[in-house]
Order: structure tokens, then C-alpha cells, then sequence
């Protein structure tokens, strides 16, 4: 990729997609979001024996994926960002190191983070339909407040994948407005999620007068997550870091959900 900089570091262009080109890329991630939740239940509810074991650790090993996909982005950064470009953070970590916003922007990353990211959000579509199967069969019986709880919970869970894959169509430089809506949205409802889903755990234990251990330290990582991305948000807003250090903070922010993820998925070994 050759790209002409008057001004270096540049970063990807800013693109604005035409209304033709915008509704055929809203009706695959439609698409994408249709196929991955109807694939999630289908699994859930249909597998049996050991493929049912493998799907239900797929959320544990997709967290993973999501940690090893941001990761090994940054690593190829080094050898494949053109130099003087932002991403290629050896030059200036502190102007230089770029969110995976901009690291999709170059190849194979561009192809590496969709895929990757793709994965997780099919992990977390099969923690949700397993959380509510689990839920559905076992205890029906919630109070208002944990009804609440539950149903926010898959409404940012099912908002969030489809912001998620929407963010992954709609890069910087096909649409760089939407692209940047749909990572604010997504993250906002994959901040949330965790701590709805935590706290309606921990309701839920409590009246059943269960041990709560569990539960507790999984709202103890939600509540982290939290923190972490009000602080990201904070220091975007007054720009009080480094365009470096902001990123590391976004991606930090992204490690914190998967974080959760992996440990909220072990409920499900059994």
C-alpha cells in the first residue's frame, strides 16, 4: 500500500462511502449479525455430546482469539505499515502506535481483525443464548429488578454484535463517520453488558442463597471495565496523553471485555 503523505505521520483517509454503496454494506452486516445469532441458537439448542462441549467452550477460546488477534496486529504493524504512517509505532510509540481502527485500515490486518473479531463476537452470541437457555431452565423465577438486568443484558449483547460487525464493515476509509459511531456505540454496549449480566448473576445467587464467590469477582471485573473505559473516554476528550498512549488505553479497554469474557465462560464447563 503506497500512500502519498504530505505530513508525516498521516492516517488512513477519511472515506464517505455513496448511498448505493452505504445500503449494500448495512444489508451484509444485517446479514452477518442475522447468520451468527441464528447459527448461536441453532448450536446451543441442537448439539449434542461432545460437539455440545466444544461449542460451549468456544466463548472461553474466542476471548482468546480476540487477545491474540489484537496482539499479533500490533506485531505485524512493525513489518508491514508503511514507514513514517501512523501504526508503525517502533518509530514514535508515543505519536505512533494506532488503535485497531487504524491497524484495519492496512494489510493483513485488515483481513487478520475482521476475522478475529468476527470470532469473538460468535462467542459472545453463544455465552448469551447458553446464559438464557441456562436461566430458562433452571430458575424462571426473577424479581423485576433481575428482569431488567437480564433483558438489558441481551439487548446490549445483541446491539453490540451488530455494532461490532457494522465497525468492521464500515472501515476508516469506506465511511469514516459510521465507522466511528459504530465503535462509539459498540463499545458502549459491550462496556455495559458485563456489568448487567454480573450483577444479575450476583441478584440472582443471592436469592437462591448460593455461594456467591463467583459472581462477585466477575462484577468486580465489570466494574473494572467500566473505569477503564471512562478513563479512555476522559483522556480522548481532553487529549491529556499522547496519540500513542491513547490507543494502548482503547486497546486496553478491549482486552478488559475479553478478559471478562474468558472468565464469564467458564460457568459453562462443566
Amino acid at each position: 500500500m503506497n500512500l502519498v503523505c504530505e505530513n508525516l505521520p498521516c492516517l488512513a483517509p477519511a472515506g464517505n462511502s455513496q448511498p448505493d454503496s452505504e445500503l449494500i454494506l448495512w444489508i451484509i452486516s444485517v446479514t452477518i449479525w442475522i447468520v451468527l445469532l441464528s447459527f448461536s441458537i441453532i448450536l446451543v439448542n441442537k448439539a449434542k455430546g461432545d460437539l455440545r462441549d466444544w461449542i460451549l467452550a468456544f466463548p472461553f477460546f474466542s476471548g482468546f482469539i480476540g487477545i491474540g488477534t489484537m496482539g499479533l496486529s500490533v506485531i505485524l504493524a512493525i513489518f508491514f505499515v508503511p514507514s513514517g504512517e501512523v501504526g508503525r509505532w517502533t518509530e514514535n510509540f508515543h505519536e505512533q502506535y494506532a488503535s485497531l481502527s487504524v491497524l484495519a485500515y492496512y494489510k493483513p490486518m485488515r483481513f487478520l481483525i475482521p476475522v478475529g473479531f468476527t470470532i469473538v463476537s460468535f462467542g459472545i452470541l453463544i455465552s448469551l443464548v447458553e446464559g438464557l437457555r441456562k436461566w430458562w431452565i433452571h430458575s424462571r423465577k426473577t424479581g423485576f429488578i433481575q428482569s431488567f438486568l437480564l433483558v438489558s443484558w441481551s439487548i446490549t449483547v445483541l446491539l453490540g454484535i451488530f455494532f461490532v460487525e457494522s465497525t468492521l464493515l464500515f472501515t476508516r476509509d469506506i465511511d469514516r463517520e459510521i465507522h466511528l459511531n459504530m465503535v462509539a456505540a459498540s463499545h458502549i454496549c459491550l462496556t455495559l453488558s458485563p456489568f448487567l449480566c454480573s450483577t444479575f448473576l450476583l441478584l440472582q445467587t443471592k436469592s437462591e442463597n448460593k455461594s456467591s464467590d463467583f459472581q462477585t469477582r466477575l462484577l468486580t471485573i465489570s466494574v473494572g471495565i467500566i473505569i477503564i473505559a471512562l478513563f479512555t473516554y476522559l483522556i480522548h476528550i481532553q487529549e491529556i496523553l499522547s496519540i500513542g498512549f491513547m490507543s494502548f488505553s482503547h486497546q486496553i479497554m478491549i482486552g478488559s471485555q475479553l478478559v471478562w469474557l474468558i472468565y464469564f465462560s467458564t460457568i459453562f464447563f462443566e
